[in-house]
């Protein structure tokens, strides 16, 4: 824009009103003032996604939770395995509670569990929960003898399941004690969606360090 026109159009600004003055601003420079909006919330987005806690593991409970708040709760995990607090977090979908007796347990929640927790690492949940996960032969949880050793299994209580008679009994679920995470003895299973498996390793063999 030419010297002589921003003359021309401060000299029309001081002749006019506020509104007047908006109006005139916006009928010039509508297309200026959109790229400069346009560029703020990119920069917005990009900054705010650089910044934002990495999600390093994502957790879902039923019918259990966790004695203090979630970055109470994780942050000594995450301390000990190396990963940075503050930038590493871990999702915690918790105090989700259910009736496992429910006549329409089976039909209305299962499918809810397995819709929610397909994309998780972590499956944890009361005794009666995962009973009733594996009588449903729901096929959720990983075989824990892909990830622990045999010498860890031989030491810890577990529960098994055959996928319906499809498979030979295989551990699915370790007993985790109330142990000051979580506020009552819960299972802990591994997803078989994990995208984090490393993580999901470390946290349950943090848990049943504890």
């Amino acid at each position: 824009m030419a010297t002589s026109d921003m003359n021309t159009i401060i000299e029309n600004l001081k002749s006019m009103g506020w509104a007047e003055r908006l109006d005139y601003i916006w009928t010039y420079f509508k297309l200026q003032i959109l790229f400069v909006v346009v560029g703020i919330i990119l920069l917005s987005i990009l900054f705010g996604s650089f910044l934002a806690p990495k999600a390093v593991l994502q957790i879902v409970a039923l019918n259990t939770d966790t004695v203090s708040s979630v970055e109470e709760t994780f942050e000594p995990f995450l301390k000990e395995y190396g990963y940075k607090t503050g930038k590493d977090s871990v999702i915690f979908d918790q105090a989700i509670i259910v009736d496992p007796t429910d006549d329409a347990y089976l039909e209305e929640i299962m499918p809810f569990v397995m819709r929610f927790a397909n994309p998780q690492d972590l499956f944890i949940g009361s005794g009666a929960m995962y009973e009733n996960i594996i009588e449903s032969n729901i096929g959720l949880l990983t075989d824990l003898r892909e990830v622990l050793p045999q010498e860890q299994l031989d030491q810890l209580e577990l529960l098994y399941t055959d996928d319906g008679g499809e498979v030979e009994p295989y551990p699915c679920a370790v007993l985790v004690k109330a142990n000051g995470v979580f506020v009552n003895d819960c299972y802990v299973g591994i997803c078989f969606s994990t995208e984090h498996p490393q993580a999901t390793l470390d946290f349950l063999n943090y848990l049943l360090s504890l």
